[in-house]
């Protein structure tokens, strides 16, 4: 995120984005991951950084063109649109416009950041449209399943898990330390201490490129201030600091060397880090172990989501209640076609209604004894259906109170429909 004018930074950049891509473990496994928003959150987020860097560096000196101030808006829109994590990255993007703005012009800069603004509101318009809706349930942090899920311990835990995997030294998943518990915490911190000694030289003696350690202090505190971010195990939080990191070491590495000795480093650095991540990807997933699945460029879909996915709409079943790890999933891979309601971590209370609101609406229960082998293919063994009442309850349920009810099995799901809507409320009354 620079405007190119010599070869030296052109090196620097390059050298950055190759370096974001390949460190750290976590950061690319999430890359390849369908979660949709978290990976087009980074991408419009950054465009607006580079929009915002375009229009301070205007070379005329005056408010910065148009086209870049509607970049600026329309991808900050989407941004926030695609997930709320884009206020991660708001801190250095003002700063870069306040600081490179705030002696020029004023009319012409107020009409250009007027333009700015209606662009931001067309491309965050899909969320304005739904929440305006929804009493802006969009903006309510759902309940924490995790006891003690304080600001403190989830600043204690950027620190002490997502910092060292965003640094390439503890590994996706159940977060084993790279080299081990003795050598790899001491290399965590000596990376740690190498960005922030990066960043004190670019405040020092770059300007220009204080918006990047604006990002680098105000990080960690926003990032806790995310009562979801409790969960640190595969990264996906953390992926906004991966760009920025790298963009940190590589412009004071340039700084500090000479232009041969720098790119000499730089090489050594990808090579490490490259190696570092394929060791984690072998450690996680056994991925050297098997090396034609490294070239296989095949997916891995989850075929018992699509299965259901199948089975429900061939039934015309467009509304169910179904646990954590079902629900979302199923959402995605039916294409919308079916509206699922997770009954426990609820995130997105914005589609609530469309399945309470529905005439009837399923529920979905793990068919008797295929839980273990369930569990290892969907990649979990919590959440895959309601916690707080089995199958056969449900349906002693529904005849104590009259409703009538079909059962049908669904690949590894056995579906239950009531003659009408029970929402889970409803079985506490």
């Amino acid at each position: 995120v620079t405007t190119f004018v010599s070869a030296t930074q052109l090196a620097a950049a390059v050298t950055a984005a190759a370096l974001s891509w390949v460190w750290a473990e976590s950061t690319l496994w999430n890359s390849t991951r369908e979660y949709g928003f978290h990976q087009v959150g980074v991408l419009l987020a950054l465009v607006a950084l580079l929009a915002a860097l375009r229009i301070v560096d205007d070379p005329t000196g005056g408010p910065g063109r148009l086209g870049d101030w509607v970049l600026l808006g329309a991808a900050s829109g989407l941004a926030w649109w695609a997930t709320p994590e884009v206020l991660f990255l708001a801190p250095p993007t003002a700063y870069l416009l306040v600081a490179g703005l705030w002696r020029r012009v004023a009319p012409a800069l107020l009409g250009r950041a007027a333009l700015g603004a209606a662009a931001l509101a067309l491309g965050a318009l899909p969320w304005i449209w739904v929440s305006a809706q929804t009493n802006f349930a969009t903006l309510r942090f759902v309940t924490s399943p995790v006891p003690h899920n304080t600001y403190d311990r989830r600043l204690s835990t950027f620190f002490s898990h997502v910092v060292p995997m965003l640094l390439g030294t503890r590994i996706e998943g159940a977060g084993a330390w790279e080299g081990g518990s003795s050598l790899g915490p001491g290399i965590a911190i000596a990376l740690a201490v190498l960005v922030v000694a990066a960043a004190v030289l670019l405040a020092v003696g770059v300007p220009k490129a204080r918006f990047l350690v604006v990002f680098v202090v105000t990080f960690p505190f926003l990032y806790a201030a995310f009562p979801s971010n409790w969960f640190w195990n595969d990264g996906r939080y953390g992926i906004w600091a991966t760009p920025v990191l790298a963009l940190v070491l590589c412009g004071a590495l340039w700084r500090v060397a000479a232009e041969r000795v720098a790119r000499v480093v730089a090489v050594g650095a990808l090579v490490l880090a490259m190696a570092s991540t394929l060791v984690a990807f072998n450690a996680g997933y056994g991925a050297l172990s098997d090396t034609a699945r490294l070239a296989s460029w095949s997916a891995n879909p989850n075929a018992t989501i699509d299965q259901l996915a199948a089975g429900l709409e061939r039934r015309r079943v467009a509304h169910v209640y179904a646990g954590y790890w079902v629900s979302y999933a199923l959402t995605f891979l039916s294409g919308g076609a079916v509206q699922a309601m997770p009954l426990q971590n609820d995130r997105n209370p914005a589609d609530d209604h469309l399945v309470e609101r529905a005439r009837a609406a399923g529920w979905l229960f793990v068919h008797p004894g295929r839980f273990p082998d369930l569990a290892s293919r969907v990649g979990t063994t919590q959440f895959l259906q309601s916690s707080t009442i089995t199958e056969d309850q449900f349906e002693a349920w529904l005849r104590a109170h009259g409703v009538a009810f079909t059962v049908a099995q669904v690949g590894d799901f056995d579906l239950i429909v009531p003659a009408r809507n029970i929402a889970p409320p409803m079985l506490n009354q």
